[in-house]
């Protein structure tokens, strides 16, 4: 048990912030069945990787690294994604992706889900 708690604590032990990073990232490549290849900064495997600004305003005071980044940052703190080696995101931009693009067919798809859905209504 954590220190802290008794076996008369009627919650029990709790996870940690490092258990939901754990999650999040061994257990979570392992889960999808790439615990091998993935999920750890391990020598041999791809090098996934984020880089999380600490400084913005919802990440401040940085007291816990593990606590900031599991329960206080968010997306819009991601500043690099290094996915199998190749930059993904860089000083907070996506890198080779075509922003107009992507909108266009973000769109469209969407356009293409609402006529679908409006054609099974029934009058």
């Amino acid at each position: 048990m954590h220190a802290g708690y008794g076996t008369d604590n009627p919650v029990g032990d709790r996870i940690t912030t490092r258990d939901v990073l754990d999650f999040a990232t061994a257990q979570g490549a392992r889960t999808n069945g790439l615990g091998d290849v993935t999920g750890s900064l391990t020598p041999g495997r791809q090098a996934d990787l984020l880089v999380v600004r600490a400084d913005d305003v919802n990440t401040m005071p940085l007291n816990d690294a593990v606590g900031t980044l599991v329960l206080g940052a968010d997306a819009r703190n991601v500043d690099t994604v290094v996915v199998a080696g190749r930059f993904r995101k860089a000083a907070g931009r996506l890198v080779d992706v075509d922003l107009d693009e992507l909108r266009r067919t973000v769109s469209a798809s969407r356009d293409a889900i609402l006529r679908m859905v409006a054609g099974r209504r029934r009058p």
